[in-house]
């Protein structure tokens, strides 16, 4: 079985105030080696348990990947499999040339930042570490010594954001030669640092109207600028696509290492995930070991099978779901597919559907109609 391979790093030094993913805060770097040797023994284990003959791709994330110093690299080189991708997360204030090096001589071939702005007000306002000046330095740093492929993220909808300051970053990272953006609205999660200051009336965000022009501003211009929008948050030049992500939108096999990673495993119409837990001192103690288990299969599979390859420009291959289900698409949500095809936001082609660039807007919409649709033919509904 080929499976991609994603690695949680979940360590930060200070975690960002909109971000509810699963980290822990950290200035100690001695823990970062008992950590990777249970990383090793997690990945030798699942990929003899769960019989993984190839690893497709690699994708190191977090937390902050680029807490991980050159010797910590040189260990996860020897640990990785080399993919056609792997890509590693990064800060844009921890990037040095010598971590560069490192980056390249283990293996990896992308990087992805998460950039989210160069204004420093919004930066502050969200608590995020870093500045504008230490960003451009760090994309000087990739000019210099990076020879691979470099993706960024962007957000929109921050305090303060305009259409005019979005624009003046998009326009400076694209002169960069940047062929990857992932660009994402601010969610504010509940719970979070972020959302107790909204509420406290400290900072205000954009409405929603303001929100959404914020956004589709920076989709016009990343398409102005060449960049091909082949996913609801993502833009590449041509053949810049990120082979990783695109495993996870077409359901294809992942297997998740590190603490809180999960992965899935999909044969036909049925799906095994593992999650592991997010007790760092008992993921150390038996990596590999401690996880959860779902059984993902029937209208559960569908709907996760929709709701992954909808988000693609190029939608689903209905030949593919057919082969996957023994159900045709069109038999499952003809309401659905009805509806919006009269709205002119979906397209039936021969053998792919999908939504229009319009379409693709409104997709929480979209996928909303076929749960509801699903859930109505489901036994027992």
């Amino acid at each position: 079985m080929i499976a991609s391979l994603y690695v949680h790093v979940p360590f930060c030094l200070k975690k960002c105030d909109y971000c509810d993913f699963f980290s822990v805060t950290t200035k100690e770097t001695d823990q970062f080696p008992v950590y990777l040797e249970a990383l090793k023994a997690e990945i030798q284990d699942k990929k003899t348990r769960l019989r993984i003959s190839r690893w497709g791709t690699v994708y190191v994330g977090g937390g902050t990947p680029s807490l991980l110093q050159p010797a910590h690299l040189d260990y996860l080189g020897k640990i990785l499999p080399k993919t056609e991708e792997n890509t590693i997360e990064a800060n844009p204030e921890d990037i040095t040339a010598e971590w560069l090096h490192a980056c390249t001589a283990n293996g990896f071939n992308r990087i992805s930042i998460g950039i989210q702005t160069l204004d420093d007000t919004s930066l502050s306002q969200i608590g995020r570490r870093g500045s504008k000046l230490r960003t451009l330095k760090s994309l000087e740093l990739l000019q210099q010594y990076w020879n691979g492929r470099i993706s960024v993220d962007l957000m929109t909808g921050l305090p303060g954001q305009t259409v005019q300051r979005l624009s003046h970053d998009i326009d400076v990272l694209v002169k960069q030669g940047i062929s990857h953006f992932s660009v994402y609205s601010l969610t504010v999660e509940e719970g979070t640092p972020l959302a107790r200051t909204i509420h406290t009336g400290k900072i205000n965000l954009p409405d929603e109207n303001t929100a959404d022009s914020l956004w589709i501003s920076a989709r016009d211009q990343l398409i102005a600028s060449g960049f091909c929008q082949y996913e609801v948050s993502n833009f590449a030049l041509p053949g810049f696509e990120s082979v990783h992500n695109l495993n996870y939108w077409e359901s294809g096999n992942w297997i998740g290492a590190g603490p809180a990673a999960s992965g899935t495993l999909r044969r036909g119409a049925e799906a095994v995930r593992e999650t592991n837990t997010q007790d760092i001192q008992l993921w150390l103690e038996k990596p590999g070991q401690a996880h959860e288990t779902e059984e993902i299969t029937g209208i559960q599979h569908i709907q996760e099978y929709i709701m992954m390859g909808m988000r693609l420009l190029r939608g689903i291959s209905i030949p593919a779901f057919s082969e996957r289900f023994s159900s045709e698409i069109m038999d499952l949500i003809p309401r659905t597919i009805a509806t919006w095809r009269a709205k002119g936001y979906l397209v039936h082609s021969e053998d792919r559907l999908f939504l229009t660039s319009d379409g693709i807007l409104y997709l929480n919409r979209f996928l909303s109609d076929v749960i509801a649709e699903l859930s109505d033919d489901e036994p027992g509904s």
